[in-house]
């Protein structure tokens, strides 16, 4: 790469210009004492933040040694072996890239550098202060006060008397005295004094701290605790002479903050310049040594016999080389088409198709390779064959090897052969992912999936494709409604609760402010083209996002959701019971045996149009769940619409209209001749909506269909054990 210095850019040290050093991981500068070299060459370096990177994801690719790695371990496992083979597919840009913001998240979230003098802390605080003191006051006077005192109790009549006393008192070895300022001072008790106090007040200041972990760094703590007391009392006596000539208050600072942060940081930077001019000195070194060897061996006189057998050991490794660079490209190949054969196995025939053309392209550029590999071995031998002299077969021994030493970069066919390889891992790839989408789409899409044998299969599809062309022309809703929500006629199967426009305007402005809004739209249109369907539900899998809508559903509907929410739902069945966003092409419809799960679902639609309707399922007179779904695919488009009307409900919503489908109910939608409309779906998890569920459940299992679905049996069991515990 450009950006990496080499020996031979080394050299411009003679000149007195350093190379700068570039982080190998993130390509951003980097200083000799923040990184680490990443090989032989100490000039190629990574920064400490890449290491770290580095380190953290080999230790979370590791397993545990001695005993089974747990959950918890084995996802941290999965995620980071995730992250490395995107890695490995992404550009030499993207990975630049990634670990420069791998570098600023860590160092956002890295708060624990070590504290040294050299580092301050600026504080500001407010105090209400209510003590109590109590003071021993004991003083040392000078002969002057103490001649004072005595003269006045008339212990003394005059000076002279009163010098007398105090050489005795001196002389008295109980006596207690100290010299300051050249003068002798007597030890006196003065009393008892008492004092409250209440306060408030304001304090500003800095100050610096030390981290201390050991012996020697408490040492350094004293001999710098020393001078800086010593620098202080300087400092302090120098501003108290100055007030007092100039009769101000003048402050002079007693930390040298400013001073220390500037010394730190030149002390950082002369290490730094030392270890980088000790690196370019040794890469200069080097590259003069291996320029005095060359220049040796061109000097010195060449032997024809040891020239041959150099050129035939140069290249047969040359050969060797290039050969095990086509071998690698091989193995990869057989390996991403073992791969593709077995992911697309059940897939469609175009995406057959583009796989076998992806994979021809990679078989024609590794036979372009092998043939250029050939041709460059027949080439050095014809010109070996030519060659008479020493020097002229020493010449043509280095140009094979510089040919080899760029083969990765400089042949054109060894670049189409890779380019190839990475494209049709990345086609792998998106093609993976595209496929595991369709799968999970199709799993939340309510018109395509298929819950234990109960839900809508193609009959019923086609059914409501129908009834969608038969209903096109109604306008108006039809049937009983309930505009306030009743919990035992929404268990029983209806009516069904249609609700107030205006609640939904909060979380309708929300929404279509919201990127991901934006993102789910073409993502789920995406899924709904490549599944070949007319509709498609997704979950909202953004924490953040569905965390939002929540707070947003819960401060409009609080009478839907309630305050008694279904808690301790197994993993493998809380999907059902998370937020959804749909969408539905216009003119089409669907038709459901039951709401998922059998349980109310509120339905706020956001835009477009669309017709809900639905009767309870007693009407197809079916006795199993089963006979139920027969009946109704044998029923006409014609017969539905009719029974809804005369026996059941049809109500239009316009953008904005919510709606709480009832469980145990027949029902469809059915999208009108507009764009197409996007809607938010929630299926209804609270503690009064579980005994439908529940009974739902025991059905199927009563059927023999429950133990199809491992989440549904879990959830089975759950309710079973809520219910017996209320």
């Amino acid at each position: 790469m450009s950006s990496t210095p080499t020996p031979s850019e080394a050299s411009g040290s003679q000149t007195g210009l350093v190379p700068a050093l570039l982080c190998q991981k993130c390509g951003e500068a980097t200083n000799m004492a923040s990184s680490s070299a990443t090989g032989r060459n100490p000039l190629l370096r990574a920064c400490n933040g890449c290491c770290a990177t580095e380190k953290w994801l080999n230790r979370s690719l590791a397993k545990p040694k001695g005993r089974d790695e747990t959950e918890e371990e084995k996802a941290r496992r999965l995620n980071a072996q995730k992250i490395k083979d995107e890695l490995k597919a992404k550009t030499p840009e993207d990975r630049k890239k990634w670990f420069a913001e791998q570098k600023l998240s860590r160092a956002q979230e890295d708060h624990r550098t070590k504290r040294t003098f050299s580092s301050a802390v600026g504080h500001v605080e407010e105090r209400r202060i209510a003590s109590s003191f109590k003071d021993n006051v004991e003083v040392y006077v000078p002969f002057r006060t103490w001649a004072a005192q005595e003269m006045s109790l008339k212990v003394y009549n005059t000076l002279k008397e009163a010098e007398g006393g105090w050489e005795k008192l001196l002389a008295n070895p109980a006596t207690l005295t100290v010299q300051q300022n050249g003068q002798t001072c007597v030890k006196q008790f003065h009393g008892v004094e008492v004092r409250q106090r209440d306060g408030h007040e304001f304090q500003s200041g800095l100050r610096q701290r030390m981290d201390i972990s050991d012996e020697k760094e408490l040492d350094e703590y004293l001999e710098e605790n020393e001078s800086r007391l010593k620098r202080a009392k300087n400092r302090l006596s120098v501003e108290a002479k100055a007030n007092e000539e100039e009769g101000g208050e003048k402050i002079i600072p007693l930390l040298t903050v400013r001073k220390d942060l500037g010394q730190l940081k030149e002390i950082e930077e002369a290490r730094d310049a030392e270890m980088h001019a000790q690196a370019a000195a040794i890469a200069e070194r080097k590259a003069r040594e291996a320029k005095q060897k060359k220049d040796k061996e061109e000097n010195q006189e060449k032997s024809l016999p040891l020239e041959k057998l150099a050129l035939q050991s140069a290249k047969g490794k040359a050969v060797q080389t290039m050969t095990n660079v086509l071998l690698r490209l091989q193995t990869v190949y057989k390996t991403l088409e073992e791969e593709a054969n077995k992911i697309t196995e059940n897939e469609s025939e175009d995406i057959k198709k583009e796989q076998a053309a992806k994979f021809r392209c990679v078989a024609i550029a590794m036979q372009t390779l092998e043939t250029a590999i050939n041709e460059k071995d027949k080439s050095w031998e014809h010109e070996t064959s030519t060659h008479q002299t020493a020097d002229q077969l020493a010449a043509l021994r280095q140009q094979i090897t510089e040919a080899t030493k760029n083969f990765h970069t400089t042949s054109e066919e060894c670049k189409a052969a890779r380019d190839t390889v990475t494209d049709v891992r990345c086609w792998l790839n998106s093609t993976k992912k595209a496929i595991r989408d369709a799968e999970k789409a199709a799993q939340k899409t309510a018109a395509g999936k298929k819950i234990a044998k109960v839900a809508a299969s193609n009959t019923l599809e086609q059914l409501g494709m129908a009834l969608a062309k038969d209903c096109s022309g109604m306008t108006e809703s039809c049937g009983n409604m309930s505009y306030s929500l009743n919990v035992q006629q929404i268990l029983a199967g209806g009516p069904p609760c249609v609700l107030d426009t205006n609640r939904s305007q909060q979380l309708r402005d929300a929404v279509f402010k919201l990127d991901y809004y934006k993102l789910q739209k073409t993502w789920v249109a995406e899924k709904m083209k490549f599944v070949q369907g007319s509709s498609c539900s997704a979950i909202v899998s953004k924490k953040a996002v569905a965390g939002r809508l929540a707070q947003f559903l819960q401060r409009s509907w609080p009478d839907i959701l309630g305050d008694d929410p279904l808690r301790g739902i197994p993993a493998e069945a809380q999907d059902h019971f998370v937020i959804q966003f749909a969408q539905r092409h216009s003119n089409t419809g669907s038709i459901y045996a039951r709401t998922e799960m059998n349980c109310p679902m509120l339905l706020i639609l956001l835009e477009g149009e669309l017709a809900v309707g639905g009767f309870r399922p007693e009407r197809l007179g079916g006795k199993t769940l089963a006979e139920e779904v027969k009946k109704l695919e044998s029923m006409t488009a014609t017969q539905i619409r009719l029974e809804a009307e005369n026996h059941g409900w049809i109500s239009r919503l316009k953008p904005g209209a919510s709606i709480v489908i009832p469980s145990n109910c027949v029902w469809f939608e059915l999208s009108g001749d507009d764009d197409e409309n996007h809607s938010i779906r929630q299926v209804l998890g609270r503690e009064a909506f579980t005994p439908a569920m529940l009974q739902w459940l025991q059905q199927m299992d009563k059927e023999g269909s429950l133990a199809q679905n491992e989440a549904l049996v879990k959830l089975s069991a759950f309710l079973q054990s809520q219910a017996q515990a209320a």
